[in-house]
Formats: structure tokens, C-alpha cells, sequence
């Protein structure tokens, strides 16, 4: 084999070697902190609700409306293990929703404001090299905190509840300038409730950096 043969071979190793054909926006060690804003949507808290009043003698008769989706705030932050995973934690700010209930000679006009701190692990995949979409999954949980205010006429009085719940999300980081990342995703919360409840979905979008 001529010397040029040689040159050429040692070089395509040399590049498979050194280059990596796949690979990932971030590395391990890194550290990134984040803020997003979403919608926050509960699609079935009216027929939930509307089903609970309808079991109760005392309640019966008594129609809700449920304003179940929500604009809400968030900031997070993780840890890259390797490449591909990272540790994630944030939280989850105020998304207000409002429920009006009406019937047997009453109505009241319900606040629910609900927030809640996640952690979870974040898994991306290798994508090729000219890529600038990393998808990841992301499974972890959170814990909600929910304050509810009854105004029913001039009395008004609050009640606050917590419950932990599973979580699952997918989305896109877009690599911007410099350490800027945008971020796309869905979560979805699993309401784990023994007594019944509601499934949460939350799209937002987002923007983090990398130290």
C-alpha cells in the first residue's frame, strides 16, 4: 500500500476516533438554571367536580364551572451526570384557576391557586453532530401544594392541601447563542389520589443556561 493509502486510512481513523459521530449540547460536570412560562390545563376538574356534587345528597342539584387551564411561571436547574442524563429540580409557580358554583337558592366563586417543587432525571439522546434539536424524556415527582378560597358573598375563607404525584415529560432543547438553550416541552402529572382525582398537563417554553 503507497504512503498516500497509508496517510489516508490513519486519517479516517483518527477522525472516527477523535469525532465522535454522535453527540450531546452538553457535558457531563455541567450545571444549568432555567425560567419558563406554560399552560397549565386540567381538562377533567369540571366533570370530576360535577360528579362529587351529584354523589351528595346535600349537593345535588348544584352546577360548577371550572375555568381549568392556566398560565403559569417555573425555574429549574440540573446537573449533567454524563452526557446524556441529568439531575433536575424546580419549581412549578402559581397557576390560578377559578370555579363558579351555582344552584339551590347559593353561588360561590371558588380560587384554586396551585404550585408544587419536582425533581427529576432528564435523559437526552445523541444526535449527529450538525444537529441543533436535542429531545429528552424526563420522569421524576412532585410535590403540589393547592390553596383553595371560597368567596361566598362577604364571607370568605381559604383551605390548603399537598399531594406527591409522579411525573412525565418530553420536549426539545434548541441550542442558542452562547450558553443559551431554548427549551420546548410537555409534562404530565398522574394523579395518584386514592379517593379520585385529575390528570395534569403543562406545556411551556423556556430558556436556560449552562456554567
Amino acid at each position: 500500500m503507497t504512503s498516500v493509502r497509508w496517510a489516508w486510512l490513519s486519517g479516517l481513523v483518527a477522525a472516527l476516533v477523535v469525532t465522535p459521530a454522535y453527540s450531546q449540547h452538553r457535558e457531563s460536570g455541567d450545571v444549568y438554571m432555567g425560567a419558563a412560562l406554560g399552560y397549565h390545563l386540567v381538562p377533567d376538574a369540571e366533570d370530576e367536580l360535577q360528579g362529587h356534587l351529584n354523589a351528595d345528597p346535600e349537593t345535588r342539584g348544584v352546577l360548577a364551572s371550572v375555568d381549568d387551564g392556566a398560565i403559569g411561571w417555573g425555574v429549574y436547574g440540573g446537573f449533567a451526570v454524563t452526557d446524556e442524563l441529568a439531575l433536575e429540580a424546580g419549581y412549578l409557580g402559581n397557576a390560578d384557576m377559578g370555579i363558579t358554583l351555582r344552584g339551590r337558592g347559593a353561588s360561590a366563586d371558588v380560587d384554586l391557586s396551585l404550585s408544587g417543587f419536582y425533581a427529576a432525571v432528564v435523559a437526552g439522546f445523541p444526535m449527529p453532530q450538525t444537529s441543533r434539536v436535542y429531545p429528552f424524556v424526563k420522569v421524576g415527582i412532585v410535590r403540589w401544594e393547592t390553596e383553595t378560597t371560597f368567596n361566598l358573598g362577604p364571607v370568605t375563607f381559604s383551605d390548603e392541601d399537598s399531594e406527591t404525584d409522579p411525573l412525565f415529560g418530553a420536549g426539545i432543547d434548541v441550542p442558542g447563542v452562547g450558553t443559551g438553550t431554548f427549551r420546548g416541552e410537555y409534562i404530565f402529572f398522574l394523579d395518584t389520589d386514592d379517593d379520585g382525582g385529575v390528570n395534569h398537563h403543562r406545556f411551556q417554553a423556556g430558556i436556560n443556561f449552562t456554567f
